[in-house]
């Protein structure tokens, strides 16, 4: 199997807020909800190929700063327009050090990897 058509759900992290590992498994945990979600209500048949033949395969990548995470979250929503996937953006919703609202992760997928790889390509993994 070519791992470029291998299908994961994907999540981007903001690297610019210092977060522990714990208050990121939590964010990615609530994208994940989501996406799940919004894959199960739409019939979204990519899913069920993912859970069945890829055992929910996830990938986490870290983005550099705000203005990376917002450019990047405007391809995927254009993208998602195309190819009919749900994008989900989690926010720090708890008043703490940083300010309310602050976007955190983004969610998406499942797809295929070469069909976002021109967006996420050039991320490490967190």
């Amino acid at each position: 199997m070519n791992p470029d058509n291998k299908i994961a759900m994907i999540f981007l992290v903001r690297g610019d807020i210092k977060m522990g590992k714990g208050k990121i498994a939590v964010h990615v945990g609530h994208a994940t909800q989501y996406v799940i979600e919004e894959c199960i209500q739409r019939k979204h048949v990519t899913y069920a190929t993912w859970k069945k033949y890829y055992n929910s395969q996830k990938t986490v990548l870290r983005v550099n700063s705000e203005k990376e995470f917002n450019e990047l979250h405007s391809k995927l929503v254009d993208l998602s327009r195309a190819l009919h996937f749900p994008v989900k953006i989690v926010k720090d919703e708890q008043e703490t050090k940083m300010h309310e609202n602050v976007p955190l992760v983004v969610g998406f997928g499942p797809i295929k990897r070469n069909e976002v790889e021109i967006i996420i390509g050039s991320l490490k993994l967190l």
